[in-house]
């Protein structure tokens, strides 16, 4: 799964087909799994899918899970399979996991049938699976941050995009850690209904300045970050894009800044906060928060355990493993 500290809504296909979009990412230690393992050929059902519920049918379309459904069809599927799927935290979170599910699926499949994809050909395949083929709302960012990882800078311009190094270190990593935390707003999204909305709002054309002027701004701080030599330089410059970040989408209305979310802001500035954001399309999921640790220790002290998630940012990004 994935932090974006900026750029967010400028990696909309609507949105950078006409103008260039630039957003920063971290991935972080919180992971979607993708299982799968062949059935005997003698099962009437030939196709099984475990998730909130079991799936089990004869026919590739029966199957309810668009991506699962799109995915098989993709590869041509015909041998028996069962998959199965867990997650570190729940769907609709906000943090990209509906993303990271369709690159580990597709990858395991592609690995099964002997086909590597690096980390670009990979994306553009989940990208064109959930944007094009399903015609999901959402923005790109989640298929390239998921299946390239670590802390990076991604241009986009029409239908094309181009991906950083990853400037994540051990260091970094380790100084991150106590400074970072994910805070739950209490209303975690069971629909597409903040992505629609956020696609309708760069659609009609009523955020365009301010999404250049974040895109600008990732740019130009993506540039400051490749050029610090300070661990401390590099966490400033995060947090004042995680600032600019909110402080413009914060106006965008009730689709970003709900009543659940208020409540968790109003909280954590009464400890003298400043520098947080959503983490995903807006309204509910996850907040960050990035500030020194004596803070976030105090924060903690304002949300029960389940509240709040601890994680550090992660090096690598979709990866298989194969058992014999």
């Amino acid at each position: 799964m994935r932090i974006t500290f900026i750029g967010g809504g400028t990696d909309y296909e609507s949105f950078f087909g006409k103008n260039q979009g630039s957003s920063i990412f971290a991935t972080i230690n919180k992971f979607v799994y993708v299982s799968t393992i062949n059935q005997p050929a003698f099962v009437k059902d030939l196709y099984k899918f475990t998730y909130r519920k079991t799936e089990s049918v004869g026919d590739i379309s029966e199957i309810e899970h668009p991506v699962v459904r799109e995915t098989l069809k993709e590869f041509k599927w015909n041998t028996p399979i069962n998959i199965a799927t867990m997650a570190d935290l729940p769907e609709s979170s906000g943090l990209g996991s509906s993303s990271a599910f369709t690159a580990a699926i597709y990858q395991n499949l592609a690995t099964r049938r002997g086909v590597s994809l690096d980390p670009e050909s990979l994306a553009q395949k989940a990208i064109s699976i959930e944007r094009h083929k399903l015609q999901e709302p959402g923005g790109w960012q989640d298929q390239i941050s998921t299946t390239y990882g670590g802390l990076r800078h991604i241009s986009f311009s029409q239908k094309n995009f181009t991906v950083s190094d990853n400037l994540l270190e051990e260091q970094l990593v380790e100084y991150l850690k106590p400074r970072m935390i994910l805070l739950r707003t209490n209303l975690i999204r069971k629909d597409m209904g903040s992505a629609l909305l956020t696609e309708k709002f760069v659609r009609e054309k009523n955020n365009q300045a301010e999404l250049k002027s974040l895109s600008d701004y990732s740019q130009s701080s993506w540039a400051k970050i490749t050029k610090s030599n300070s661990l401390e330089g590099i966490f400033q410059i995060l947090q004042d894009c995680i600032r600019t970040s909110w402080n413009c989408k914060s106006k965008w209305g009730n689709q970003i800044l709900s009543t659940e979310v208020n409540a968790v802001i109003s909280k954590i500035r009464k400890r003298g906060a400043s520098c947080y954001k959503l983490v995903g399309a807006g309204g509910g999921g996850f907040l960050l928060v990035a500030d020194h640790p004596s803070l976030i220790s105090e924060i903690k002290l304002d949300f029960s355990v389940e509240d709040y998630i601890d994680f550090e940012l992660y090096m690598e990004g979709t990866s298989t493993l194969l058992y014999d």
